[in-house]
């Protein structure tokens, strides 16, 4: 066993361990916020709250299987094995100095070792399959989920330009009304103008005059010009109480998108642990494998030595081996 690098990997396990079944309990007692009816979450929220059931009834799935196998299977075998090998180091050890009278009872103690070692392989296998199971699931589930709330995202962009676009046609309307007022005060100048170059002999209605003002704005007298901009200034009226409700709309839609986004972080940060959890039992097995492996070599060694010197190099990798698993053991312990 490469004692370095495979006890970081074992710590990695059982610290995802650790933190999954923190968060699957989370998830599970997590619920939806009310019911919305605004302008975004409206329509969307019974999408989404049949998809974070399909999460939930998925997070309880692995809790009763795969988090109960590792509570009920993994675990004790680790324990067993740690404490198996602490029990048997010194009566082996002991019994290696007694070569060759103690040689069966050497190698019968060691092959009971390493068979635990190999059934917490298989058992570590089996869990790590059932676990490639489940996150295929979750992340089918994670992504119908995250597609839902993206579709809210992008209808809360488009609600946020169509209030930007009213934003413009206010500033719009109030340019058109600074405009047609002027050209109202410049019409009412002509008008009067022209009133007393008539009394004079001119003619009302010149080239230039009031009329050719208020044809320009598209009407035909001062009263109907003051009457579009009367008309103008209600638009606006309505558009700025519009804008005021949007505004408070706006910031309670924004809630309930954080607020729905804050469901999707736990789901993702277990996706994240399911990827280092798969990674370090890749390493984790392979170690084990391999100490197996090399246990059996060990094993074989003894029963074909002829002389006390083999059973001598193989007393110090025993000793060597009992220490990795005592810290094994540590590492369990300080995972609660």
């Amino acid at each position: 066993m490469e004692s370095k690098a495979d006890n970081e990997h074992i710590r990695q396990w059982f610290s995802t361990e650790k933190e999954l079944q923190k968060l699957c309990k989370e998830i599970v007692s997590t619920q939806l916020p009310a019911e919305s009816h605004d302008h975004v979450t409206e329509g969307f929220y019974v999408q989404l709250n049949r998809e974070f059931e399909v999460i939930k009834r998925l997070t309880r799935q692995w809790q009763s299987s795969g988090n109960t196998f590792w509570q009920q299977q993994i675990e004790p075998q680790i324990r067993f094995c740690t404490d198996e090998f602490e029990a048997s180091r010194q009566v082996i050890l002991d019994s290696m100095e007694q070569y060759p009278d103690s040689k069966n009872e050497v190698i019968s103690g060691l092959k009971t070792l390493n068979n635990d070692v190999d059934k917490l392989n298989q058992q570590t296998a089996d869990y790590q399959q059932q676990l490639k199971k489940w996150e295929e699931q979750w992340l089918h589930a994670h992504s119908v989920m995250n597609k839902t709330v993206g579709k809210m995202e992008a209808k809360a962009t488009a609600f946020q330009a169509e209030i930007s676009a009213l934003k413009q046609s206010i500033h719009d309307l109030n340019a058109q009304i600074a405009s047609d007022k002027k050209q109202i005060d410049q019409a009412k100048k002509k008008e009067k103008k022209s009133v007393v170059q008539t009394i004079f002999g001119a003619i009302l209605g010149a080239a230039g005059g009031a009329g050719a003002i208020l044809a320009a704005m598209g009407v035909s007298s001062i009263a109907e010009a003051e009457g579009k901009v009367a008309g103008l200034e209600k638009t606006i009226s309505h558009y700025k109480r519009e804008m005021a409700e949007n505004q408070v709309r706006i910031a309670r839609e924004r809630q309930s998108l954080l607020a729905v986004k804050a469901l999707a972080e736990p789901a993702g940060t277990i996706l994240t642990l399911l990827t280092q959890t798969g990674i370090a039992l890749d390493h984790v097995r392979t170690s084990w494998s391999a100490f197996s492996l090399e246990m059996a070599g060990v094993i074989r060694k003894l029963q074909q030595a002829e002389s006390a010197e083999p059973w001598i190099l193989e007393k110090a990798w025993f000793n060597a081996a009992c220490d990795e698993w005592s810290i094994i053991g540590q590492l369990l312990h300080n995972k609660r």
